[in-house]
Parts: structure tokens; sequence; C-alpha cells
């Protein structure tokens, strides 16, 4: 018998919203020839490519340091799910602005500008498989008080319900940008 509780439906929703991001991406490489994937639309915009590259490295830069904390948490046990340090509470909020722009890391940033779409959605399946499996461990963990440092600078912790709520914001937004990329190239003129 399964306990329902707070943390186990936003286990499921990041679960279903990994996986309608998984088939955004998907859809997006098989529309494209390879030319297209890595056309930039301006000479500062990413190509779709690189958007998906760049949520590619992030997710693994996420998951290389949240799969250890998972494994420690797993075999401690914790009380129940609460809101997480403040960083990571603002760090949501920044997310959740829509229009807003931020400039990636550089250790964030895609791998390189010409791209194969069948490479990329391979790398993007492999990372979003190792997150789809993270999640699914988190089962019945206290996910807002277990904490991890966040990739972008490890002295500051966020907990592991925020970074799983980043990445998903995160993966829309640079969809969303992908898309647009592709767009602004299938413009005349």
């Amino acid at each position: 018998m399964t306990v329902t509780t707070l943390e186990n439906e936003l286990l499921a929703t990041w679960q279903r919203t990994f996986e309608a991001q998984r088939e955004r991406m998907r859809a997006l490489a098989r529309r494209l020839a390879p030319e297209a994937f890595s056309a930039r639309p301006a000479p500062d915009r990413w190509s779709a490519g690189q958007c998906i590259d760049h949520l590619t490295v992030s997710m693994g830069l996420y998951l290389d340091l949240m799969e250890p904390v998972i494994d420690e948490a797993a075999q401690k046990g914790d009380p129940p799910y609460d809101r997480g340090p403040l960083l990571g509470r603002l760090l949501l909020r920044a997310l959740r602005a829509p229009g807003r722009r931020y400039p990636a890391p550089r250790k964030f940033r895609p791998r390189r500008s010409a791209l194969d779409p069948d490479d990329v959605r391979e790398d993007f399946d492999r990372q979003m498989d190792r997150m789809q499996r993270a999640v699914a461990r988190c089962d019945g963990l206290a996910l807002g008080r277990i904490t991890m440092p966040w990739p972008v600078l490890r002295l500051v912790k966020i907990s592991l319900a925020q970074a799983f709520e980043l990445q998903t914001l995160h993966n829309d937004r640079h969809l969303d940008q992908a898309e647009r990329a592709v767009r602004a190239d299938d413009a005349p003129g």
C-alpha cells in the first residue's frame, strides 16, 4: 500500500514534466536538419541545438551533486518535507519571472556550436534518464530538508526539492528558447 504524501505528488508531477520535456526535445530534434539545428537566430542567441546541449550540461552538473546526496539521505531517513533554504526559494522566484534573461555561467554553456540533432538527443535522453531515476529514488525522502551544493556556487546550499523544481523551470525556459530559435530560423528574410 502506497501512502500518498505531498512528496509523492511532487515526484509524480516532476516525472510527468520531465517526460513532457523529453518529448518536446525529441520533436524539435526530429524536425530539423543538422544545419538548422545549429543555426543561431542572432549572433548573441543560442541555436536550438545549443539550448538543448546547455540543458544536458546543466542536468549533468546538477545530477553529479544530487545523486550522492540522494544515496546518503536514503540511508538516513529524515522528517517530512519543508520549504528549503532561502536562496533556493529566491532562485525559484527568479526563474518563474517571465521574460528575464540570465547569463549562463561558463561551465553551464553549450559545449560546441555545430551540433548533430541525433547526438544532442541521445545526450539529453541520457541525462533525462538519470534525472527521472533520481526523482524515483527520492520517494519518501524529506526533499525540502535534504540539501546539496548549488552547482553554480558550491558553498551555497539548495534543497533537493528546489533542485528538481529549478530543473523543471530551467528546462522549460530553454526548450521555449530552442523553439523560438527554430521559428526565427524558419522566418522569411
